[in-house]
């Protein structure tokens, strides 16, 4: 009888081993955010001089312009230089402006040097060193964000 009986707990004892699946809730393990560590990618504007869009500029060599939205794309050659291209779109039905050029960044300093269209000054600003730029450009004050 003592053997019927240590078979039946034994078999209970493996129905429940079995039936007990590791089933841990891991929905509340964070995962470490990695740190920016590239300037490189496109980047939104949010606002001009403080406020929302569109805003009025005055662009040398082109003139008056509303601005509706813009981005800038930035291609790293290396961990301090590379390429950009400014898209600035402006009403229908005027077409959007393009800047493109060569940009270099010394710590935080950003600087844009503008190769087309010929003679616009460069534009100079700030990176946070994740995901907002602050640019002096055209005589106004543009944050631009990447997500």
């Amino acid at each position: 009888m003592r053997s019927v009986t240590r078979l039946a707990t034994l078999l209970f004892a493996t129905a429940a081993l079995t039936a007990c699946e590791d089933k841990a809730d891991f929905s509340n393990i964070l995962v470490p955010v990695v740190p920016v560590t590239s300037i490189g990618g496109t980047f939104g504007l949010q606002t001009l001089n403080g406020l929302g869009l569109p805003q009025t500029i005055t662009i040398p060599t082109i003139g008056t312009v509303t601005v509706d939205s813009s981005s800038l794309t930035l291609v790293t050659t290396n961990s301090t230089s590379g390429t950009f291209t400014l898209v600035i779109h402006v009403p229908a039905p005027d077409p959007a402006i393009t800047v493109t050029g060569d940009y270099t960044l010394s710590g935080t300093n950003l600087t844009l040097v503008p190769t087309t269209p010929a003679g616009l000054p460069n534009i100079t600003g700030t990176w946070d060193g994740s995901n907002m730029l602050t640019l002096s450009e055209f005589g106004a004050t543009a944050v631009f964000t990447r997500p």
